[in-house]
């Protein structure tokens, strides 16, 4: 089976034609951290889903590192079942480290999420 990393993305493959297939990213080893970089946060992992307690009510939210699926980046954001507030993961993958983001809101506007 012929096939190389594409370098298009980190998460994905071009195999036999252009034919894109993900990569499952194996996250055990990275540092988890909230949006400021401050707090570690306590995840479990699978493959390349990311499972946390939401920052807001506790709920289990769960994130995907594949391209264009919920919580891969801010314009595919998991939203906590609990209370609706969306996460986002920014995976650095040159110093192992991925940060948990929930984009801003005005605190004053009740119906932000």
């Amino acid at each position: 089976m012929r096939g190389a990393y594409s370098g298009a993305g980190h998460n994905s493959v071009d195999l036999f034609d252009g034919i894109r297939f993900h990569r499952v990213v194996d996250f055990s080893d990275f540092i988890f951290l909230d949006s400021d970089g401050a707090d570690e946060v306590p995840v479990d992992t699978f493959g390349g889903l990311v499972a946390f307690d939401c920052y807001q009510c506790g709920h289990p939210v769960i994130c995907s590192s594949a391209e264009n699926e919920r919580g891969h980046d801010e314009e595919h954001p998991s939203a906590c079942k609990g209370c609706g507030t969306p996460y986002y993961l920014d995976v650095r993958y040159h110093n192992q480290k991925m940060y948990i983001h929930t984009p801003w809101r005005d605190p004053d506007d009740p119906n932000a999420f």
